[in-house]
Parts: structure tokens; sequence; C-alpha cells
């Protein structure tokens, strides 16, 4: 059996969503009244995005205070999978395709309580998303 490309999964759901070339999907999370610190903000908003529509965000924002914040306390966005997750979903899916990394950005007009999780749908990537997402649908990759 052929397994579905992280990339046939994102095209794939952005049909399902009924998103359009041009389309810049977002999350965002604004909490004043919470201890948690930004970064564990930033990976909750992570998780937020991954449920809700099915794939990574390709960035999340925050302020320009944060983010140096972070760059010094060494903080990344690694994306990991669990063993026992890379056993669930590595039946259908090719890990290797996964992104490694969701890049953290600075966002001027964003205050010190809010971040933003953003995909950009380009028109560039429609066709490659698109033909990926239906060989999965036909249960095949493009590959021999």
């Amino acid at each position: 059996m052929n397994k579905a490309s992280y990339k046939g999964i994102v095209g794939g759901n952005l049909a399902r969503k009924k998103a359009l070339p041009g389309d810049t999907l977002t999350l965002t999370i604004r909490n004043e009244e919470s201890d948690e610190g930004m970064y564990a903000q930033v990976k909750r908003l992570n998780t937020m995005f991954l449920l809700c529509y099915g794939f990574f965000p390709q960035s999340i924002a925050v302020s320009p205070n944060h983010l140096e914040i972070l760059k010094q306390q060494g903080r990344r966005l690694d994306i990991t999978v669990s063993e026992e997750a890379a056993k669930a979903i590595g039946g259908y899916m090719d890990l290797t395709g996964l992104p490694r990394v969701t890049p953290l950005v600075a966002d001027a007009t964003l205050d010190l309580f809010t971040v933003v999780a953003r995909f950009e749908f380009r028109m560039d990537d429609m066709q490659e998303l698109l033909t990926e997402a239906l060989l999965a649908a036909l249960g095949g990759t493009g590959e021999p």
C-alpha cells in the first residue's frame, strides 16, 4: 500500500475546508489573564491549528519583543511526533514529508498578549497540493 504524503494531506484538507488559492488561514489566541508564558501559548496555538485544519501552520507570529526573548532563550517550535503516534499514522502517511519546525516570526501589529498562526494557500502551490491530495485519495503517491 502506498502512503499519503504530507502535502497530499494538506491539499485534501484545504479542499475539504473549501480554501481557495490566495486564502490565508489564521488562528489567533489572545489571553490577558493566563499565567502561562508566551512559549507555552505558542505551543498550544500550534496544536490548536493542527486540530482545526489538520496540518501545521507555516508560521506563528508574536510581537517583536516576545520573539527577541524567545530567541535569547533558544526556543524553537520543533514539530515532534511521538513513537506511539508515528506507529499509528506511519501506516498510512509518509512521515518524511512532515515539516520539522514551525517558524516563529515577528509581527509589529501584535501586542504582548496575542499570537497568530498562519498558513498561506498560494496559487503557486495549488497544483502540487491538489495533485498530491488526488493521489492520496486514489491510494497512491505517484511513486512506482
